[in-house]
């Protein structure tokens, strides 16, 4: 295992996130993320602190495409996924 590190993955109050590369000798190799969003910002409203989340993780997920292996993505988005045509609506 082997932790992957960039300064993209972790925006305070924002987007967090830790990154595994895993090796499995002789037979493959992948990575392993995981990503949590607080939903506690002090400065931004709900709706200023989904869209960075979402910028934030859409500039993750090309960062971690450049490793070229597949990749399983988990966490914690704190996004209520029944209301998710309402952007001030959380989780």
């Amino acid at each position: 295992m082997t932790p992957i590190k960039n300064n993209a993955f972790f925006k305070p109050n924002i987007f967090e996130s830790t990154v595994l590369q895993i090796s499995i000798p002789g037979k493959m190799k992948f990575v392993v993320c995981s990503v949590y969003r607080p939903n506690s910002h002090s400065e931004l409203n709900v709706n200023d602190q989904t869209t960075s989340f979402f910028e934030s993780l859409e500039s993750f997920l090309e960062i971690i495409s450049d490793y070229s292996l597949p990749t399983v993505v988990g966490g914690d988005f704190n996004l209520n996924l029944f209301n998710i045509s309402d952007s001030n609506s959380s989780a």
